[in-house]
């Protein structure tokens, strides 16, 4: 029984958790062997000013925080179907994985990432950028 409540809390556990993406290539350490170039963003990308790149990068941390909260609010409902299939044995068919707030999030941390370079290549940190 108690092996069995284990097992249902961990899948409710994994069904709320969500995996790191891939690191991007690491441009930006002092050991980073690659440079950034032009030839790694796309030509719209290219066109985006430092302004719209910071209002885009605010925009996508209004829907990252708004997708979170749909997965945070499922999660105590995970723990209540893993409590319940570890009590009585039966599957655990009421999870809800949110597999597309996931993937939304996967896609977002890439896009975020290619914003961060464009930011550093255009040099946008610094006062004049």
């Amino acid at each position: 029984m108690r092996r069995a409540a284990l097992a249902a809390a961990a899948l409710a556990l994994a069904a709320c958790a969500r995996s790191a993406p891939e690191l991007p290539p690491d441009y930006g350490s002092v050991s980073a062997t690659d440079r950034l170039s032009a030839s790694d963003f796309t030509s719209a990308d290219l066109r985006l000013t430092c302004g719209d790149i910071v209002s885009e990068q605010k925009a996508m941390t209004e829907t990252a925080r708004q997708l979170t909260g749909v997965i945070e609010a499922n999660r105590q409902h995970n723990q209540v179907a893993g409590y319940f299939g570890g009590l009585f044995l039966f599957p655990l068919v009421a999870v809800r994985e949110n597999p597309d707030e996931k993937t939304k999030l996967d896609r977002m941390q890439d896009r975020w990432d290619t914003l961060t370079q464009l930011k550093r290549f255009k040099d946008c940190d610094t006062p004049s950028g």
